[in-house]
């Protein structure tokens, strides 16, 4: 293990080393077209000097330090998500800037055009890929000149690619804590309950076809399955593999309580308008009770300096972000 860092700070030393080093052997500097790009010089074989070498090669303590970024701070992004980028990261900016104008006591900006039909869950996801416009505008200098819709497409490329990434990455741990010396990585059994059990939910819970089961987790019909409505695999397998598991795992009554309680949470959150769940997603956040979180957001300004003195200075600042937001969207 001495070649495994055990802290961050080990962590940052091995850049630090890796980075000094590197440095010595390739300055950077720009194309014509702001492009970074970098010039090493090397003598070839039986060559008399040495000469320039011009690359877009990017050093490893910065692939690390990218890699730790995302690993620490990404997370996978599903399609239909990416599609709306655009829309997250404006909603997101509309609301920093709200915030900032409310806590120098300015009048808020405008509400953007596009954001007619944007949601609470836009701005959660805006703010969610903000890092990515960091790492963006510190490798590209015009990023913010960039025209909006171009710096949304290059943020959900990076998207895209971090998805390549995070999952090469949870491909990476499994081989090397659980890989065979032969035959790599076993049909993960782990994986296929997950689905079965998922299959399970969605029928028993969500109660949906077998044809919306098998669609949602990618379980392709049959033509004998098309021409009947069905999905015999997810019916006969998935479904009642899953429902077995979950009764193993909870007992008979166990199993019975957590289908009936996730229907009426179900129907609860289906049931609640945008704003308490907005209030929810706060309280999840913040790790703090969901009734408390609604006194921070929208209580009196009694009962908002009465749970603000309980908090401390990390807790405080999150509260105070969260009660700015609700003014913003539901005032």
């Amino acid at each position: 293990m001495a070649n495994v860092p055990e802290n961050m700070q080990q962590l940052l030393n091995m850049l630090q080393d890796t980075a000094t080093q590197e440095t010595d052997a390739a300055d950077r500097f720009r194309l014509s077209n702001d492009q970074l790009a970098r010039i090493a010089f090397k003598r070839e074989k039986n060559g008399q000097y040495p000469t320039a070498a011009i690359s877009l090669h990017v050093p490893r303590a910065e692939q690390a330090i990218m890699a730790a970024l995302v690993a620490l701070q990404g997370t996978r992004v599903e399609m239909e998500d990416l599609l709306r980028v655009d829309r997250a990261l404006l909603a997101a900016r509309w609301s920093k800037q709200t915030l900032k104008a409310l806590a120098e006591g300015e009048s808020e900006p405008e509400v953007p055009a596009r954001l007619d039909k944007a949601t609470s869950e836009d701005t959660f996801s805006g703010y969610g890929y903000m890092y990515v416009e960091d790492l963006l505008r510190h490798y590209r200098p015009d990023f913010d000149d960039l025209p909006y819709m171009d710096q949304a497409a290059l943020v959900s490329r990076v998207l895209e690619k971090s998805n390549v990434f995070l999952d090469a990455l949870r491909e990476l741990a499994l081989c090397v804590q659980h890989a065979d010396p032969y035959e790599g990585l076993p049909n993960n059994p782990v994986k296929k309950a997950a689905r079965d059990v998922r299959a399970a939910e969605l029928r028993y819970i969500e109660e949906l076809t077998y044809v919306e089961i098998g669609k949602r987790l990618g379980i392709n019909q049959s033509s004998k399955d098309e021409d009947r409505n069905d999905n015999y695999r997810v019916r006969e397998q998935l479904v009642k593999r899953g429902r077995e598991i979950l009764k193993s795992a909870l007992g008979e009554d166990g199993y019975e309580q957590y289908v009936n309680s996730s229907k009426a949470e179900k129907d609860r959150w289906r049931s609640m308008v945008d704003g308490s769940r907005y209030i929810e997603r706060w309280a999840e956040m913040l790790n703090m009770p969901t009734e408390r979180m609604r006194r921070v957001m929208v209580g009196t300004n009694e009962e908002w300096a009465e749970e603000a003195a309980a908090l401390d200075e990390r807790e405080l600042f999150g509260a105070v972000m969260a009660r700015a937001s609700w003014q913003q969207f539901f005032k």
